[in-house]
């Protein structure tokens, strides 16, 4: 009699296995934080590069003019273009105002002033008064390494 009982016996319903979609509110919590994190990570990396878009051009433009140099060998070219560059590029972080006006000593103090990298004697020549000197004479290989190295060494913002 036991025997027939226990083969009338049904197997026992299983539920399902829960579905891992739509996801619990934690999960869209999370996901939305994953997504606001990566958009601010994104907008500061984006910030960084066009803070430092001036750099970059100034690097381009220095090597242009290093190779115009090699090109016509004339060192007063190259020295009255590096020294429009450097005008350009202290305009680009302090402003017209305090950066087109300076020249001779004051313009020099100013360069050294944004740079981590005080230029040497000869490269403050060089941008300050090379182009009208009568008689020329520099390293131009040096000047133009310390030039891209002042360029590295710049204060990362803009002051104006």
């Amino acid at each position: 009699m036991h025997d027939t009982l226990i083969e009338e016996l049904r197997d026992i319903d299983t539920p399902e296995a829960p579905s891992p979609w739509p996801p619990a509110p934690g999960w869209w919590a999370l996901g939305l934080l994953f997504i606001f994190a990566a958009f601010l990570v994104y907008r500061a990396w984006a910030a960084r590069r066009n803070r430092n878009a001036y750099r970059r051009e100034a690097r381009t433009e220095l090597e242009r003019i290093r190779e115009e140099y090699t090109q016509n060998g004339d060192p007063r070219r190259y020295a009255s273009h590096a020294s429009e560059l450097a005008r350009r590029v202290a305009i680009e972080i302090v402003g017209r105002g305090r950066a087109s006006r300076p020249t001779g000593s004051e313009f020099v103090a100013l360069l050294d002033n944004l740079s981590d990298r005080p230029l040497s004697k000869e490269t403050a020549m060089v941008l300050v008064d090379a182009a009208y000197r009568p008689q020329l004479d520099f390293d131009v290989a040096r000047v133009h390494d310390e030039l891209l190295a002042w360029l590295e060494e710049l204060v990362g913002h803009r002051h104006a």
